[in-house]
């Protein structure tokens, strides 16, 4: 059964129901693009593309989504991607639409919808985290996504700040620098180039691994152990990597508390095909090690110690910052969490909204993992 479609299903409705400018918001032109903001409240600002800019102009003379659009523009190709995009703009509570007697948006306007949470690791503990974020909705959608983004760390113990306060002391308790580490690397790899006093991370180069082009995407699995299993899981890890080529780039985090953090061991591949070919022996390798999970992340194995995620590519001006999946996915959930909050009562819960705009970035809500299409070029609309 497909994922439900929460913008699938408002992009239906728009069609057919009247539509107007919710009185919170305003509309600032910007040349061809337009700014909504909003009259307050923790929401930020939205640019609209020329698109959806000319359509909120007209919909200050109709209510009706088809006379708001020029008769040149009612065309399949362009009449889906309005509709879509009033959609998002219905969810994110900038438009109401009329349902009966009256208007609705965000949350609400998915009332009548049969839609529920999923089941299984990777969902639980992604719905987790969202339930943890509406708490802080009100905050705003970067602390929204700091929230998420650090959510099923592990908290720290009384004496962790006695036994590691420094950097050097996590790189001994990982066994960084030690004979048999050294002696895997010598074999396979290479430090990576960077300031190890201003990363979080420590990371190793696969010697005959080609240079990532960061204009692509890049698959990576996560290794998810409790912090006092990340020795073994880091040693266990680089070896099978080393025995089993395909990753290009394995890192740890070495800051104080970079153990305590869910994602704490990455390794980086080329392709999907590749990634999948590899899990098994790390599957195999690290058996018997006590798991722990990564939200926002897609499971590899029925524990959560292995998942995966694609970051995207780099931008030369990247307008969010979000350089990694979580970072990515945890800003744009923190968006449509504060937004449902704002959008004040609803029968829906803000966590479940979320939910159910996920296929629109994307993502499968059931089992997180990306569409191979994702971040692919857009085709042209003629």
């Amino acid at each position: 059964m497909p994922p439900f479609d929460a913008h699938a299903v408002i992009a239906t409705l728009v069609q057919a129901h009247p539509l107007r400018l919710h009185e919170s918001w305003r509309v600032v032109r910007r040349g061809a693009h337009a700014v909504v903001r909003p009259a307050g409240g923790p929401v930020a600002p939205k640019r609209v593309d020329p698109a959806g800019a000319a359509l909120l102009e007209h919909l200050r003379r109709t209510t009706l989504l088809h006379d708001a659009l020029p008769a040149r523009d009612r065309v399949p190709a362009t009449l889906e991607r309005v509709t879509r995009m009033a959609a998002a703009l219905v969810l994110d509570g900038v438009l109401e639409m009329r349902v009966g007697r009256r208007f609705v948006r965000g949350g609400a306007a998915l009332a009548d919808a049969d839609f529920r949470e999923h089941d299984g690791a990777a969902a639980r503990l992604a719905t987790a985290a969202l339930r943890h974020g509406c708490a802080f909705a009100s905050r705003g959608t970067p602390a929204v996504a700091e929230t998420l983004y650090r959510y099923h760390t592990s908290p720290r113990p009384p004496w962790w700040r006695s036994r590691f306060p420094s950097r050097r002391s996590v790189a001994a308790f990982l066994h960084l620098d030690g004979p048999e580490t050294h002696h895997v690397i010598a074999h396979a790899w290479r430090e990576a180039r960077g300031p190890r006093s201003r990363s979080v991370w420590r990371g190793w180069e696969a010697r005959d691994a080609a240079p990532h082009d960061p204009r692509r995407p890049q698959p990576k699995v996560y290794v998810s152990v409790r912090p006092d299993a990340l020795p073994d899981a880091f040693a266990i890890t680089l070896g099978t990597l080393a025995a089993v080529p395909g990753a290009s780039h394995v890192k740890v985090a070495c800051t104080v508390d970079g153990p305590l953090r869910p994602d704490h061991l990455v390794a980086y591949f080329p392709d999907r095909a590749t990634l999948r070919a590899v899990v098994p022996a790390l599957e195999r390798d690290l058996a018997g090690l006590p798991a722990r999970g990564v939200p926002f992340a897609a499971a590899l194995t029925p524990d959560g110690m292995l998942s995966w995620g694609v970051d995207p590519p780099r931008r030369p001006t990247p307008r969010d910052g979000a350089t990694s999946w979580r970072a990515w996915l945890a800003l744009r959930l923190a968006g449509f969490l504060t937004a449902a909050a704002a959008c004040g009562p609803s029968p829906v819960a803000p966590h479940l909204v979320a939910l159910a705009r996920l296929p629109a970035l994307g993502v499968d809500p059931h089992t997180w993992e990306p569409s191979p299409d994702l971040w692919a070029p857009a085709p042209s609309v003629a």
